[in-house]
């Protein structure tokens, strides 16, 4: 679990990662997921004021409950066979961006 008080917090989750939880009242959470996911991946990310940027693996399936009440919602994952990641939303005043190439958000 990572818990983001006032602060971002920058991450390569390790290999076959596949339950992880972000708690964030006001920080940004930017991960790279995309070495690759365990069985039954999934990712929680409650917040307040924080955005989430995530980075999965080419040709993931994203399948997204909850939402953000004041926020966008970005998917930029390419078709394919990659595996099912399930991402529990709970923001308030939050971005979500799922992508799985840099270049497809424009993201740097």
């Amino acid at each position: 679990m990572n818990l983001l008080l006032f602060g971002d917090r920058k991450e390569r989750l390790a290999p076959n990662w596949h339950d992880e939880t972000i708690v964030s009242l006001a920080g940004d959470a930017d991960l790279d997921g995309s070495a690759g996911t365990g069985a039954n991946p999934s990712i929680t990310f409650v917040g307040l004021f924080g955005d989430l940027k995530l980075k999965v693996p080419a040709g993931s399936r994203i399948h997204i409950v909850g939402g953000t009440l004041f926020g966008d919602r970005r998917l930029g994952v390419s078709p394919g066979e990659g595996p099912d990641i399930h991402l529990n939303i709970y923001c308030l005043f939050c971005d979500v961006t799922v992508y799985d190439d840099d270049a497809s958000l424009g993201i740097k």
